[in-house]
């Protein structure tokens, strides 16, 4: 009994050290789509990350029961899988699951592109082979079993599905049920090299049968793939009309969401008109009687002096009761609790051209405009100064603990650093030093950029640029260099990029998202690997990607992608995460994400506020009249917009958030 204990324990050490060394496939390989299922589990068509090679990943839970089999399954292909009709063996993984889960084994094996004999007569027609083709597969298909049977090994299910072709017409035994038949000792004292038996003969004409195989082939995809496009096309006629329908009744839904809103706002202004009403009645009221009183009083003083013997004075407190009737509150106070509504304001200053973008420096903003840079001073007087003149400035970021700012500026949209020091010094004009200095410098040699985004990982700030075809990825190298420094470069992208952004993928993988005029896409930094994350088909030509919200507490798995009137949640490999769809009354002119977890979207009529996590509306701040407003920064409970008006001329806003969000102004 001990003896027995201790071989069962000796066991379950070996089990346990063997799955414990086996490497995590994360950044190895990656699942693409499931092809079939095995004996235990399913199989993916998968992808190595740095070479793009395609292989077969057979993904396994692993129990205590089956360790023993799989392990059994993996030292059988290590040893056997290496001959030309045996599907080779790559490697094995284990993907570590959470705790109470069992992990993944993956099993890396060689993929076969044309699939399986079985399949093969489902498409040929007549379901039928010809006996030549017949000759042949069992030719090859007999050569890879007597290279098992030399090494004792017996292949226990044989069947079409398990006979599998690759796509230049090799015949490739697939390993899924096996059984060793000999010892160890004995499979040693065998020569892998061993010659392949007498009965197995090659076939005339050999060359000739791959080629008609291989026409057979193209002649089966040729005839299947219309039928499947055919089916493809009124599948997605049939999504679009859903697709469609279900927006236009999201739509609806808004509107009317919206004109309850109105009458609801309506109502609450009109009974605070009645309250101030009657308030102004109940004090003029108040004040008439007030001066009845102190008339009467008056007539009362009179009288008694006039029947007062001489030298004889009133009464003290009828004096003093005179007195107060005379005080008179003729600036009455409208007494009021203070609101917890949203207060807007506007600064004076009106600039001569478009405002095209903001960022808060302190507590004072640069503003950048279509022919300058200016700073606002809100600490004091709200003085303006300006910076640089003649240059536009389409996008910037103030990044204060690196001394410098951001900036897509210029007539070529080139991306210059400028450090904030030599800014500074512009306005109070005290360090010679800095001011002998250059005060900017570009970014590399990009030109024509159309949108950036700073990202920060760990202690590294990347900045991710889209450019015309092509995406940029620099990172920030701190001193003695203090720039940043080319990372990564992705060109003769199939879209062009208009919108950015980078998310790290459970704190391991680097992506790039980024929006163009057809849909979001994606891009693995690694690897480099391009694919599509969502693509509105239903809406006719082409989209304004508005915003990449990247979700919190995801990991930087999940996202809110938002474009023209509305926005979906999917993760980073473009399956859909809600059911929800984020639809905003009227199309906005700007989106943005604010640091409360809610989204912001502009349009002409009204201001709309809504939760991030699940769309619904929060807020909404009507216009009193239609005008073009952009969004510019936000920084705690304060929001900085620009409105456009007529001639190019801007003024700049600010919103502070207050608990009630149903606003006019």
């Amino acid at each position: 009994m001990v003896t027995l204990r201790y071989h069962v324990f000796a066991l379950l050490q070996v089990m346990f050290f063997f799955f414990c060394f086996l490497q995590d496939p994360a950044g190895i390989f990656e699942l693409v789509q499931v092809v079939g299922n095995g004996t235990y589990g399913q199989v993916y068509k998968g992808r190595h990350v740095k070479t793009g090679q395609l292989a077969a990943i057979k993904v396994m839970n692993v129990t205590e029961n089956e360790e023993e089999e799989i392990k059994l399954e993996i030292n059988m292909l290590k040893k056997y899988s290496h001959h030309r009709n045996i599907a080779t063996y790559y490697g094995a993984f284990v993907k570590k699951s959470p705790a109470g889960q069992d992990d993944q084994l993956w099993l890396v094996m060689e993929y076969c592109g044309a699939g399986s004999v079985t399949d093969l007569v489902k498409k040929t027609k007549g379901n039928c082979f010809k006996e030549d083709w017949i000759a042949y597969i069992c030719r090859e298909v007999l050569r890879g079993l007597a290279h098992l049977h030399a090494h004792h090994v017996i292949h226990r299910d044989i069947k079409g599905q398990n006979v599998l072709l690759t796509e230049n017409a090799e015949v490739k035994l697939e390993e899924t049920d096996y059984d060793y038949s000999g010892s160890e000792e004995e499979d040693d004292e065998l020569n892998e090299d061993e010659g392949e038996p007498s009965s197995i003969v090659n076939l005339p004409g050999e060359s000739t049968l791959r080629r008609e195989f291989l026409r057979l082939q193209q002649e089966n995809k040729n005839r299947s793939d219309p039928q499947r496009q055919q089916q493809q096309l009124k599948d997605q006629e049939k999504y679009k009309k859903q697709l469609l329908t279900e927006r236009q009744k999201r739509i609806e839904q808004q509107k009317e969401q919206r004109r309850r809103l109105e009458d609801h706002q309506r109502r609450e202004q009109e009974l605070r008109r009645q309250q101030e009403c009657e308030q102004r009645w109940a004090e003029a009221k108040d004040v008439q009687r007030r001066e009845e009183r102190c008339k009467e009083d008056k007539r009362a003083v009179e009288d008694d002096e006039r029947f007062i013997a001489d030298g004889a004075k009133p009464e003290p407190v009828r004096r003093e009761n005179a007195r107060k009737g005379s005080v008179v509150n003729v600036n009455p106070t409208n007494i009021r609790p203070q609101s917890d509504s949203p207060e807007i304001r506007k600064y004076k200053k009106k600039f001569n051209s478009e405002v095209l973008c903001a960022a808060l420096w302190g507590v004072n903003l640069l503003v950048g405009t279509e022919n300058g840079l200016w700073l606002l001073d809100r600490s004091g007087q709200g003085r303006v100064y300006s910076l640089i003149t003649r240059r536009r400035f389409q996008q910037m970021d103030v990044l204060e603990g690196l001394n410098v700012l951001i900036t897509i500026s210029g007539k070529k949209n080139k991306l210059r650093v400028y450090y904030l020091s030599w800014l500074r010094n512009k306005i109070l004009r005290n360090d010679p030093e800095v001011e002998k200095r250059q005060g900017w410098v570009s970014v590399g040699d990009l030109e024509g950029c159309v949108h950036y985004k700073v990202v920060k990982y760990e202690r590294i700030k990347f900045l991710v640029i889209a450019l015309k075809s092509s995406v940029e990825v620099y990172a920030w190298a701190p001193k003695p260099y203090h720039k940043f420094m080319a990372f990564k470069s992705f060109t003769s992208l199939h879209h062009k990029p208009l919108s950015v952004d980078l998310t790290v993928e459970n704190g391991q993988r680097l992506k790039v998202i980024y929006g163009s005029l057809v849909g979001f896409h994606a891009i693995d930094v690694d690897s480099g690997s391009v694919y599509d994350l969502y693509l509105p088909t239903h809406i006719q030509g082409t989209i304004r990607p508005h915003a990449i919200i990247i979700l919190p507490n995801t990991s930087g798995m999940e996202l809110l992608l938002a474009y023209e009137d509305e926005g979906i949640y999917i993760d980073i490999y473009g399956h859909f995460t809600k059911e929800t769809v984020l639809q905003w009354g009227e199309m906005p002119a700007s989106v943005a994400y604010l640091q409360s977890n809610q989204v912001m979207g502009w349009g002409e009529k009204a201001i709309e506020l809504r939760s991030v996590e699940t769309g619904n509306l929060e807020g909404v701040f009507m216009h009193k009249k239609a005008q073009k407003l952009k969004f510019l920064c936000e920084r705690n409970d304060k929001v900085f917009f620009a409105s456009v008006q007529s001639g190019g001329s801007s003024q700049i806003y600010f919103m502070t958030l207050g608990q009630n969000v149903l606003f006019n102004w």
